[in-house]
């Protein structure tokens, strides 16, 4: 059996890009009315550039009710990784789009910027109607098909 690649991996830069809370749609409604009827929506961008040797992810979170269309919490976060051997990990293909190389680093890198979200979401929500709310455990492979 052969030995499984290492790479060092760091998280080098969080930064929270825009953030939106309004209560109106919520404020009359209880917190398990709310869970009950809360959509989660996620959308994300990997970005990767090659000059500084980074992989850039942001991840778009919204929460809105289900008989509401408007969005009433939104946050966009930024998780910034270091990875080396970079030129191992990112290649370009025949066509010249860059691309990263395995599979497992590209969800690995997804979980840890959702689970970093997570964690901000949730200090976000301290003191709010919505203090306590905690976002799911997923498949990180669902962010790259934006559920």
């Amino acid at each position: 059996m052969s030995k499984p690649k290492e790479y060092n991996l760091r998280l080098s830069k969080i930064n929270v890009l825009d953030y939106s809370y309004n209560e109106k749609h919520i404020s009359n409604k209880s917190f398990d009315e709310i869970i009950k009827n809360l959509l989660i929506d996620t959308k994300t961008t990997v970005d990767i550039n090659e000059e500084l040797k980074v992989i850039i992810i942001k991840l778009k979170i919204e929460f809105r009710l289900k008989d509401v269309l408007e969005v009433f919490f939104e946050i966009l976060v930024e998780t910034t990784f270091d990875l080396s051997p970079f030129e191992e990990i990112v290649k370009r293909d025949d066509a010249g789009n860059i691309i990263i190389t395995d599979d497992s680093i590209t969800n690995t890198l997804l979980g840890l910027s959702f689970s970093t979200s997570r964690g901000i979401v949730f200090e976000r929500l301290r003191g709010s109607i919505l203090q306590g709310v905690v976002l799911p455990v997923i498949d990180p492979k669902m962010l790259l098909s934006n559920h």
